[in-house]
């Protein structure tokens, strides 16, 4: 995908000298347009605040952050801008908030909630309950009985999307 920069010129990073470059020339440079994290200088690219600035700026720059420096505060702050920002969210940062934001700004991101996480269930009814057929997107080994009757009483055409064996269940319930 990569970044669309803004029309704030791009800072020339080859010309600026090593030495010269400092965090707080990088920080202002992704707090003007946060797509150029991509061109900060490695050494500089490690420092959290220009991390977070840049996210804040720009949602989208969340691959260009170092993984093993993706942290739940770099993190929330791009999925609650873009649920798409979530696919570049490690696997052990899916938590309830970051999942809550995703599925906030679109229900398709219940595909990426972890079947593993504790409140995976409480996401999944929370978002039934605002929209029924957002059944359709949520893992089946997430869907159960409860979610589904939910969904259904929600709005009865997210039947369409109950699995099977749990179909059943949901139609006793709308009678």
């Amino acid at each position: 995908m990569g970044c669309q920069h803004s029309s704030v010129p791009e800072v020339p990073w080859e010309d600026v000298l090593e030495g010269l470059c400092t965090e707080e020339i990088g920080l202002a440079a992704v707090q003007r347009d946060g797509c150029a994290l991509e061109d900060v200088p490695g050494g500089l690219d490690a420092a959290a605040e220009i991390y977070l600035a840049a996210v804040q700026q720009k949602e989208d720059v969340l691959q260009y952050v170092l993984k093993g420096l993706r942290t739940t505060e770099i993190c929330l702050p791009a999925v609650q801008q873009n649920a798409h920002a979530q696919k570049y969210v490690p696997e052990g940062l899916h938590t309830k908030a970051i999942c809550d934001a995703a599925v906030q700004q679109d229900v398709h991101a219940l595909r990426n909630v972890p079947v593993g996480l504790a409140e995976a269930a409480e996401i999944c009814l929370a978002a039934v309950q605002q929209n029924g057929n957002a059944l359709q997107h949520i893992p089946e080994g997430l869907c159960t009985e409860e979610i589904c009757d939910a969904a259904v009483q929600q709005d009865v055409h997210a039947l369409q999307h109950v699995p099977v064996g749990l179909d059943a269940a949901a139609e006793i319930e709308l009678q």
